[in-house]
């Protein structure tokens, strides 16, 4: 009886090529390419999409303004001026003076911003005025 001949030693499969005409990876689309160059690393991609709703809610907020303005002779029960106006911070100085950030600007007492005047600013919140009515937000802790 004869033994049976030894395997030969598995050689790993050669990769198999392309066929003539067809690429292996399809080319980056210029919308991708566009992506990848701007994309901020530090930012995922919830955040990106956490800035844009925000920026659409600033836009909303701003067309409300401009409709409100152009309304302004005629009486609109629907207009909340404390919509409006967002409170982000109160900055104190050494001398005393408070300034106040409204919207993404800082304003100090006498200002108007969005049509509505800033009265009074101090270390807990601050007290707006709009058409003889006032208001007052006070400062997330």
């Amino acid at each position: 009886p004869q033994a049976p001949a030894a395997p030969a030693a598995a050689s790993p499969p050669a990769p198999a090529e392309p066929a003539a005409g067809i690429d292996a990876a399809p080319p980056a689309s210029p919308q991708a390419l566009a992506f990848q160059s701007w994309r901020d690393p530090t930012l995922s991609p919830y955040d990106v999409l956490r800035i844009k709703q925000n920026e659409i809610e600033r836009e909303a907020k701003r067309q409300e303004l401009r409709k409100a303005g152009e309304r302004r002779g005629r009486a609109n029960p629907a207009f909340n001026p404390e919509r409006i106006v967002e409170l982000q911070g109160i900055v104190s100085a050494s001398d005393g003076s408070n300034r106040a950030i409204v919207n993404g600007e800082v304003v100090s007492e006498g200002d108007a911003i969005s049509g509505v005047r800033v009265l009074r600013i101090t270390t807990r919140g601050v007290v707006f005025g709009y058409k003889n009515k006032r208001f007052m937000k006070a400062v997330n802790r």
